[in-house]
């Protein structure tokens, strides 16, 4: 198989699985405010919670496998204060970084004081409670579309933060008074969530007095309440304006109106007086009442004001719509005004239909980069899809750092909305748009089998595409190109060199490698001479049955697979069972399987034999290693109906005793994956213990650890192989490892921790400069023969059982995933087992916690 994983931005675009580290990023800077930074004035930045780091930043985090998106704890330790940020750009000097004011001042930071960088995870915000510092922000009519226009730049924020956000040339500090989830940490994730809002008394704010010389009314005087802001204002919801605001039409009636400085009725001032005193229409303290100077003529032409207790504000009047004229002077209907958006839309059906048809399915309708605030339908998309403003409601849905994206929902249907700011994002939705067209209610399969269109001009079909598409918000080049080799080395692997050499500057030894590359890694393995059959076909575009961010071009079917793998969700036997049906392996065949090529040791063993089907099932392929040719028809059993391919090598573990030896096998194989699933299993005596457990696994360990082509080694252990303890263990925990480890097995103990530190201090000197290397190392309990079931897994006792069946599921889950390395004990439990693993990956567990890390490590 050719596969494909681009050195694109798709690792970052969306929200994947936390990357894994058993370390946190960790450094100190000197901290400067963004007005200080060198380069275009960004007055911007200021309003938002994200820094700047620099370049080596984004290094050792790629390092540590921190990924998308990517919080951080800031520290003042001198002040004993902390918050949480997240991060804009790396290009901040060495040694430096640059903060937002607010930052600076949360801190109580000065330029060139010390601040110490923390990488953490956040939970999502449900609900936060804010504070504005100053009544001026009663001042704003719709403080929920401000705000959330305001929280772009966030992403993250921290209970105790005064951030600020400027709006109509006038900066707002507001207080974060409440967050739930309320953690530890007391900061929540801002951005692609659902977040209720709500807001306490401003800073500064005095109820209106109410003095007994005056006759202002009692109702409705008051401070105004927190509570979740409405859609209209918060103001205009409290006051009932709808129903309180006169037509303009009808307030010009107003010629005979009383003056609006004096009203009738009145009150008396004091008891016995018979004569009315006029009741003024806004209280005067400290004064009368009563005017010495003459009353104003009535207004007799224009809306009388209007009467509003105090602490109310007036939004405005309601307005006539202008009558519009052609050339004659005649009026224009308002159905033949020119809409904003037209044209018959794009749907994922087989049938296309106008935009506003009825659609029962979920409809992707591209709309114009546009500001969209969640809390009402811009009236050109109201137009465009045929909306009633009174049933739709629109609300945010996923997003990324290059586009924001809407659900609008009515009662018959559904529609995904993105946007964009992005100075690219005409070009970018211009290829989504294409992209839509081109694969138009196809299936996957159906798409790879379909020969891509001749292109105007040309004589066959060709790789590439009619017009430039983004990855990201990044433009790709797709100049039309006879040769797959030739288009996927200049317009992909050379283009995103050149995009990189453009914002970053020249690196000699990066395009010296990405030459050797094009020049000869892909003519090698791509060219015409190699692969065989090779015709262009619609790829990229991750369907199922609605497609949200499509970036199409003609290309080999098989570089679809490296955003199939990184996404997941084609990983049964099933759906390639089906897909080779239709899309037969390119030629070379027997290539095909290179990518996960799975070297299992100790094949015979009852977790490996269990193992190794589920592994088949993948397509992938899996060579077995055992010492007993009379197994091998056993193993070639397990094979059966499978869709991978299934060898069996016989080789004696019992005869490794060094590096060299292990990496002829690896030679002969040329595995991706090593699993070490072998064992002496008692037999032979703390000898033979010693020389399969120990020094053989040792140096396949070592030999796969420094074979590049190796990409993840797994290892089979047991719970209590530790020299320490974790801190969820309890007393009767560690009692019962020691006994084990002591009396019942010492010599296996000793073999075992000796192989699991040896493979943590390799994989750890190798991440080094391979951050993607993933050691895992699974660590059962008393196994049993039980069929296969659901799990406890991570923070475990030391005491328990685990079926074998159940083990070889995990193993199997586990080397499907990018992300998973480190120590998982396993029991049997009630857990869903890729959920429970996906849980731990998202909160960066490792079970190694409690070792002495700077030992194993100081072994290499």
């Amino acid at each position: 198989m050719a596969y494909y994983a681009m050195g694109d931005s798709y690792g970052y675009m969306r929200r994947p699985p936390v990357g894994f580290s058993t370390r946190r990023f960790d450094e100190y800077y000197r901290c400067y405010p963004v007005v200080m930074m060198n380069g275009p004035d960004r007055a911007d930045v200021n309003y938002g919670g994200k820094v700047f780091l620099p370049p080596s930043a984004l290094e050792k985090l790629t390092r540590l496998h921190i990924t998308y998106p990517m919080i951080f704890e800031l520290i003042n330790g001198q002040a004993e204060k902390r918050t949480h940020a997240g991060v804009l750009e790396f290009i901040a000097e060495e040694g430096r970084i640059y903060l937002p004011q607010w930052l600076m001042r949360t801190l109580d930071l000065e330029p060139g004081d010390l601040v110490q960088i923390k990488s953490t995870d956040l939970p999502p915000g449900d609900y936060i409670k804010l504070k504005p510092q100053s009544a001026d922000f009663l001042d704003i009519s719709d403080p929920r579309a401000v705000l959330e226009n305001a929280f772009r730049g966030f992403s993250c924020l921290t209970k105790g933060d005064i951030f600020s956000f400027s709006y109509n040339d006038q900066i707002y500090d507001i207080a974060v008074v409440e967050v739930k989830p309320d953690h530890n940490t007391h900061g929540i994730v801002t951005m692609e969530t659902d977040l209720k809002v709500d807001f306490d008394t401003p800073v500064g704010y005095k109820e209106p007095e109410r003095k007994s010389g005056t006759s202002t009314p009692a109702s409705g005087i008051g401070r105004p309440k927190a509570g979740q802001v409405h859609s209209q204002g918060t103001m205009a919801h409290s006051i009932n304006y709808a129903s309180i605001a006169p037509s303009a039409i009808e307030a010009a009636k107003g010629a005979k109106a009383v003056s609006s400085n004096f009203l009738t009725g009145g009150h008396t001032l004091k008891r016995g007086s018979k004569t009315p005193t006029p009741k003024a229409s806004t209280p005067v303290a400290g004064g009368s009442t009563n005017p010495d100077r003459p009353p104003r003529p009535p207004r007799v032409n224009g809306p009388q004001p209007l009467r509003l207790p105090p602490g109310k504000l007036f939004f405005g009047y309601e307005l006539s719509p202008l009558k519009r004229k052609d050339a004659n002077g005649e009026p224009i209907a308002s159905d033949e005004l020119k809409p904003r958006f037209q044209g018959p839309g794009q749907t994922l059906r087989n049938k296309k239909r106008g935009i506003g048809a009825s659609d029962s399915g979920l409809r992707s309708q591209l709309v114009n980069p546009i500001a969209m605030p969640a809390s009402s339908i811009d009236p050109a998309i109201v137009h465009a899809l045929s909306l009633s403003p009174a049933t739709a409601t629109i609300k945010p849905h996923g997003g990324s750092g290059f586009a924001s994206s809407a659900r609008i929902t009515t009662p018959d249907t559904s529609y995904f909305v993105k946007t964009s700011t992005s100075p690219n994002a005409a070009v970018m939705f211009e290829g989504e748009h294409a992209s839509l067209s081109a694969i138009h209610s196809a299936k996957l399969a159906t798409l790879h089998s379909t020969p891509a269109p001749i292109p105007a001009g040309f004589n066959s079909p060709q790789f590439g595409f009619p017009v430039v598409t983004c990855c990201g918000d990044t433009p790709q080049r797709n100049t039309f190109t006879p040769s797959w080799a030739d288009f996927f080395a200049k317009h992909r692997l050379l283009m995103i060199l050149e995009a990189h050499e453009r914002n970053n500057g020249p690196d000699a030894e990066l395009r010296s490698l990405v030459d050797q590359v094009v020049n000869q890694v892909v003519p090698r393995l791509l060219g015409d001479r190699h692969l065989r059959g090779v015709v262009p076909v619609i790829v990229h575009a991750p369907v199922e049955d609605v497609i949200f961010d499509p970036s199409a071009c003609y290309a080999h079917h098989e570089y679809e697979f490296g955003i199939m793998r990184i996404f997941g969700g084609f990983s049964t036997a099933s759906f390639w069972h089906q897909y080779h049906q239709i899309v037969a392996k390119t030629e070379p065949a027997s290539e095909y399987d290179d990518r996960h090529k799975v070297l299992i040791l100790g094949g015979h063993g009852k977790i490996a034999l269990k193992l190794t089907p589920l592994l088949l099932a993948k397509s992938w392929s899996v060579t077995s290693v055992v010492r007993n040719p009379d197994h091998k028809q056993e193993i070639l059993e397990t094979g059966k109906g499978q869709p991978g391919h299934l060898d069996v090598l016989i080789d004696s573990l019992d005869d490794v005793t060094e590096e060299a030896a292990a990496k002829r096998v690896l030679d002969q194989v040329k595995p991706t994956i090593v699993v070490w699933s072998a064992g002496a299993g008692g037999k032979g005596g703390p000898a033979r213990t010693k020389a399969v457990d120990e020094v053989a696994a040792k140096a396949y360990i070592s030999a796969s650890v420094n074979d590049p082509a190796v990409k993840k080694f797994l290892i089979v252990s047991y719970v209590a192989s530790r020299k320490g303890a974790p801190k969820w263990w309890t007393q009767a925990d560690k009692d019962a490892a020691n006994k084990v480890n002591t009396e019942i097995l010492p010599h296996y103990f000793r073999a075992k921790v000796e192989a699991d530190e040896h493979l943590a201090a390799l994989a750890h000197k190798r991440r080094q400069t391979d951050p993607s290397f993933q050691d895992i190392n699974l660590r059962p309990g008393t196994l049993t023969d039980e069929p296969a079931g659901k799990v406890l897994i991570g923070r475990t006792s030391a005491r328990g059982k685990t079926s074998r069946a159940t083990t070889a599921e995990v193993a199997a889950a586990l080397l499907s995933r990018d992300h998973t390395r480190g120590w998982y004990d396993v029991f049997d439990g009630d857990d869903d087992i890729d959920q429970a693993i996906d849980a731990l990956v998202k909160e960066k567990f490792d079970g190694i916690e409690g070792e002495d890390l700077d030992r194993i490590y100081a072994r290499v």
